[in-house]
């Protein structure tokens, strides 16, 4: 069986603050072909995919520095097989090859493995290797509105490249009336050749992208657990991620903007035809932001939703978010220096504080069926 698929997007970029103004235009295509062969207790898929994206900067160039535009292309040949030698295990195996202009070749093979023990019992494993082509679009550049950000030079920079690791482990079965699924799941990734501003420059106000000498590194464990009794559901999921670096001597070990601990709680009720209710609470912790040992706060962003239906004409719905109000602008001033030249703190907390939305959704009108019969 043959599959085509073809995606366009074009997106417009503009930022300002102050008297710094940053515009462009960027426009991605994605063109996939790809052909099924099943053969027994394999399932082989081999495809060709070609993926472009090309970025024109619409504002006048600083005198004296590079263009930022960039143009890029990207062939791809890959081939996956999905074998089944056992009813319960499931491996399957892959390989990519991607030649990316200007970076170059990259070889991705990949992994994974799934054995279901019986019916509450299921085992996952995998691994592969990734690459990213590097741009001028990050949070440090768009937190200054890329002013003094210089053009990336293919001729010095380098793909980032990865590789990871993961495995899982599910539980599921009823207590009682009570069902309740468990995962737990554990994760390392090396992350080569990252893309981190130029250090000597950074402190005079300049961002010129370069490699980083040693790779970055993370590696975590992240649990769900899921129960639910007649019409009451109860989710949560705690995330403990260690990222280091090992290439900035004068920062801490722990990656900037990355919270050691996040932990999600959800609960839902719900009426089938008549009523839904959803409260859901996330915390972030404490995380460094690439100014020596200063962490910003850790807190809670608690959020409501509820609907009531009127069949068969409209439901109601009201979402709040955030409505205790958390602000980054409460714990410290993020904006300061002079007003034609503002300079900004960085920004790892919301600054919008409470939203809340009431919506009238209308019920589609029943389908009609036509029934066209053919006369002989």
């Amino acid at each position: 069986m043959l599959t085509l698929k073809n995606s366009l997007s074009s997106f417009t970029r503009n930022i300002q603050a102050g008297d710094a103004y940053f515009a462009g235009r960027q426009f991605s295509t994605y063109s996939e072909a790809a052909y099924l062969v099943p053969a027994g207790a394999h399932r082989a898929v081999f495809g060709a995919t070609v993926t472009t994206d090309n970025f024109r900067e619409t504002t006048a160039p600083v005198p004296g520095t590079d263009p930022r535009d960039y143009q890029y292309q990207t062939y791809g040949l890959f081939a996956q097989d999905d074998w089944k030698p056992l009813e319960n295990l499931t491996l399957q195996a892959g390989l990519r090859t991607d030649y990316q202009r200007p970076y170059g070749w990259f070889v991705l093979p990949r992994f994974s493995a799934l054995y279901k023990a019986g019916p509450h019992v299921a085992l996952r494993a995998g691994g592969g290797y990734g690459y990213k082509a590097p741009t001028i679009f990050a949070n440090a550049t768009e937190q200054q509105a890329y002013v003094g950000v210089r053009a990336l030079n293919p001729n010095t920079v380098r793909a980032e490249t990865s590789r990871g690791l993961n495995a899982d482990v599910t539980l599921k079965g009823v207590i009682g009336d009570l069902g309740v699924v468990l995962n737990q799941a554990a994760f390392y990734t090396r992350l080569e050749h990252a893309l981190i501003p130029n250090p000597t420059l950074q402190p005079l106000g300049i961002i010129e992208f370069t490699n980083s000498l040693s790779p970055i590194t993370a590696r975590g464990l992240e649990t769900n657990l899921r129960l639910n009794i007649e019409d009451l559901q109860f989710f949560t999921a705690y995330t403990f991620t260690d990222a280091r670096q090992t290439y900035d001597a004068t920062q801490p070990a722990q990656l900037p903007f990355v919270s050691k601990h996040r932990l999600v709680l959800t609960t839902v009720y719900e009426q089938p035809k008549n009523f839904r209710l959803g409260l859901e609470g996330t915390y972030n912790g404490p995380q460094y932001l690439g100014e020596g040992d200063r962490q910003g706060r850790g807190f809670w962003l608690l959020g409501v939703l509820a609907e009531k239906q009127f069949p068969p004409h409209f439901s109601l719905v009201v979402n709040v978010e955030n409505f205790l109000d958390v602000r980054q602008t409460r714990y410290e001033q993020v904006v300061y220096g002079p007003v034609d030249r503002p300079l900004f703190r960085p920004l790892y907390a919301p600054l919008d504080g409470l939203v809340a939305n009431v919506a009238l959704q209308r019920f589609p009108s029943p389908c009609t069926e036509l029934k066209v019969k053919n006369q002989t």
